[in-house]
């Protein structure tokens, strides 16, 4: 029987009344707030042990915003090691004042950082917090017993020790180089990464999701609570609502397990990464007295032994890249934008996964995997119970002959040290920290444990490879009591000694570092056993490894982006693996792994002098004194063939397929002659790409390019600006190494100034820098103020540039 249009006016009516009554029940003041811990340090390097105490005068300190890194604003000198990149560790001292109201008072109060480097100890108002060696985990205090409330200050004080600084093959940083929050919450509260959200059972029509809310109460009294799960998709619009009620006493804590179905999800994937969101709720009564986001997505995947890997059902290959955490200009110091720049750029290779390499990394990297579709291998060690060498005089350069200054070419100091201690603590901190992600695919226990003689061998005197295997066994149960959903892999580096030890079948999936040669023998051998390549070189024969063996899944090139580092012989201070380098200009390495990952349409031309066998691919066409000689070109594309022309006329054109087999790349030898050199990429015989390089006439300006041309007046937003030298009609003067000058004016400040050359010795916290391969960058963080900032570039016999653009509030998170 159908209603009226009263009955069904009366039904809307009571919907709202019984909504707006059910919105006015609820006590909406912020039941949490978790902020910003960033601003208004104070700093200090030294041996400085008073400064834990509440009186200690720090007026002559430094002021520094977090995230902060010191080595990097330090000189380079061949008095520290090659392993770390040149910089100098030590010990440094934090401190900052602040106050809080008096409607705290009754309120849990807890500090987080999200990563300190390292040995760091944490004082409030001269009570010792704790210490945590590992300087790439995150970790909290509670800080409420120790609270002064009202016009009392309280005072935070943090020692870093980095005193023994040769402790990684790779630069770290020093200090307390990630965020920090301070968080306010009610005795009855959800945990500290309390929330864990799964999919099961996932399909394009349904998923089946599970949510464990682990709660605290903390209070003097037993306290009934209802936990209130709400599924919202990226609009905001309801999809599921769950909760369940339970007493949970004094002083204990309580799992609230609860399963819900979504139906017809998205599913989060690389192309389409759709993020939902939980909203937990802790209600007493009538009132909200805890609430939590938490980002999922729904995804299912699987590695298979026979197939490879499967997202969504989906056969997909792994391309991937090993990162370093450094932002290379900017050292250790995370900043979101910076962050983001680089994922987004590595995206645009064609990029699908990420290893963090060798360790747990920051938050913030993880959030933007999640939001751009890059599948994780979450890392957590890169040396368990023995310490591995650290290069000081150069890469694998010299044995140990003494103290270090007398001799000595390398460390084992390192996270070894405490290993035993910590190892288990910290690779829960890591799991329960990182489980929501959806774009994490594998957890990794370790990266070259295995690696031969350094330090486990066979060898007389040396620890025997054997002792690793209780060690996985104990840390591969350690996840696993957190965490079923994720295969555990290693990133081993001798595979036929850890298949005789049997390290690799504790794992999950086994995980090869340029091991391209066992593929086919251990898959015959272990026909059971799931595989995946973890660090491998950029060569196409190791992408061939994977692109034509349907059991192996991934390659991860050993690294997306240059790095701070394992470094060589001074004045070398970084690497230059990636393809992209440390300012984040592209090489022409890059153009060639997009041309095998990326499905856009693109060609891109490089050349060099056959003549020197070791020079590497140029991205100018400008060879003085040679014209008529010989010249290679090469060509990356996917496109099917390409026509190369220099000056208008024609030098062919060549195929990238021929055949069943696809060429790593195309290649002309041609007499040189100064003026245009242009590809055109063409698919069906129609044009879909083009790229040309022109030979420059003399410098003569500087030309400023913005990367973004609005930034942030929040005091934390980057600029990006590229200073490219160019003769008068703007075509880059590749060779020019001219002195850029900067000077800003308004809003903003110059942070950094790099070029990309791995042996500028520099400091990077400078408004000048010379050209390297006819460019630079500078960095420009603004103030907290909107206005205009404006920059200008000027160098001896050249014109120079000034740019402006504006810094805006309100521009979103």
């Amino acid at each position: 029987m159908g209603l009226n249009k009263f009955e069904i006016l009366w039904i809307i009516l009571a919907a709202v009344l019984f909504i707006s009554c059910e919105s006015k029940s609820e006590n909406t003041t912020a039941p949490r707030i978790k902020k910003s811990f960033d601003f208004n340090w104070k700093f200090k390097l030294g041996k400085l042990e008073k400064a834990k105490n509440v009186d200690y005068n720090d007026s002559t300190w430094s002021r520094v915003n977090l995230p902060h890194d010191w080595s990097i604003e330090e000189p380079f000198s061949s008095r520290w090691a090659s392993s770390t990149g040149y910089l100098p560790g030590g010990i440094g001292w934090y401190r900052k004042d602040f106050t809080l109201p008096d409607k705290y008072r009754d309120k849990k109060i807890f500090i987080q950082f999200d990563g300190v480097y390292k040995n760091s100890k944490v004082w409030i108002n001269g009570h010792l917090l704790g210490n945590r060696p590992y300087g790439y985990i995150s970790f909290q205090y509670d800080l409420t017993p120790y609270l002064n409330f009202g016009d009392k200050e309280n005072v935070i004080a943090v020692k870093v020790d980095h005193s023994d600084y040769a402790d990684s093959r790779w630069y770290t940083g020093s200090g307390i180089y990630r965020h920090v929050w301070l968080k306010v919450m009610n005795d009855l509260h959800i945990e500290h990464w309390g929330n864990y959200v799964t999919t099961d059972k996932v399909s394009e029509k349904s998923a089946q999701v599970k949510i464990e809310t682990q709660v605290m109460n903390e209070s003097k009294n037993s306290e009934e609570c209802t936990v209130i799960n709400t599924i919202v998709d990226k609009n905001g619009n309801i999809q599921k609502k769950v909760q369940k009620s339970n007493n949970i006493p004094a002083n204990e804590e309580y799992k609230f397990f609860m399963n819900t179905e979504l139906s017809n999800p998205n599913l989060w994937s690389s192309d389409n990464p759709y993020l939902y969101k939980v909203i937990t709720k802790i209600k007493k009564q009538d009132n909200v007295i805890d609430k939590k986001k938490t980002d999922f997505g729904v995804r299912s995947f699987r590695f298979d032994a026979e197939e490879g890997f499967f997202l969504n059902g989906e056969n997909i290959l792994l391309k991937g890249t090993c990162l370093h955490h450094d932002l290379g200009p900017l050292g250790a110091a995370l900043n979101n934008s910076a962050l983001e720049r680089r994922i987004k750029q590595l995206k645009e290779m064609g990029t699908n996964a990420i290893r963090t390499s060798h360790n747990p990394p920051s938050p913030q990297l993880l959030d933007y995997c999640d939001k751009y579709g890059l599948l994780v291998m979450d890392e957590a060690f890169d040396e368990w119970a023995r310490g591995k060498k650290k290069w000081i005089q150069g890469w694998n350069v010299g044995q140990a002959k003494g103290m270090a200054g007398k001799g000595k070419y390398f460390s084992l100091d390192g996270y070894n040290e405490h290993f035993e201690e910590w190892a288990v603590k910290d690779l829960k901190a890591m799991i329960k920290r990182d489980r929501n992600h959806p774009s994490i695919i594998a957890w990794s226990i370790g990266n070259e444990i295995d690696y031969p003689g350094d330090p486990y061998s066979y060898d007389k005197g040396k620890p025997s490879p054997e002792k690793l295997v209780p060690i996985a066994k104990k840390l591969v149960k350690t996840i696993k009591s957190i965490d079923t959903t994720r295969p555990i892999t290693a990133a081993l580096a001798n595979t036929p000694v850890s298949n005789k030890t049997g390290l690799a079948q504790q794992l999950d999936v086994v995980g090869y570092n340029y091991q391209e040669k066992y593929y086919e023998k251990d898959h015959t051998n272990y026909p059971n056993r799931k595989m995946m390549g973890t660090e491998n070189g950029d060569s196409y024969k190791a992408w061939l490894a994977v692109k034509n063996n349907d059991f192996m899944p991934s390659q991860f090139l050993w690294t997306g982006v240059d790095y701070l580092g394992e470094a060589g012989r001074f004045p070398n201070r970084s690497s230059d693996s990636g393809p992209i380098n440390l300012c984040g200009f592209n090489k022409p390495n890059f153009y060639f792994r997009k041309s095998l990952w990326s499905d856009k349409n693109m060609v891109y031309i490089a050349t060099k002098d056959p003549g020197k066998k070791e020079s590497k691919l140029q991205h100018h066409w400008d060879w003085d004194n040679m014209s008529g000689e010989q010249i290679n070109v090469t060509c990356y594309t996917n496109c099917e063939k390409v026509e190369l022309f220099v000056n208008g006329d024609s030098k062919g054109t060549k195929s990238k397929i021929i055949g069943d087999s696809t060429k790593p790349s195309l290649q002309w030898t041609i007499p040189y002659q100064s003026g245009k050199i242009k590809a055109i990429g063409k698919v069906d015989g129609e044009i879909v790409a083009k790229h040309n390089l022109k030979t420059p006439s003399s410098a003569q300006k500087i030309n400023l390019i913005p990367e973004n041309d609005t930034i942030k007046a929040n005091g934390r937003d980057l600029a990006f600006i590229r200073a490219k030298i160019v003769d008068s009609k703007g075509n880059l003067v590749f060779h020019a190494s001219n002195r850029i000058n900067f000077y800003i004016q308004g809003q903003g400040k110059i942070i950094a100034v790099g070029n990309g050359d791995h042996s500028d010795l520099q400091k990077y916290q400078t408004d000048y820098r010379d050209a390297y391969k006819g460019k630079c960058l500078a960095i420009i963080q603004p103030t907290n103020e909107s206005g205009t900032i404006s920059l200008s570039a000027h160098a001896q016999n050249l014109k120079g540039d000034t740019l402006k653009f504006h810094a805006v509030d309100n521009l979103g998170k």
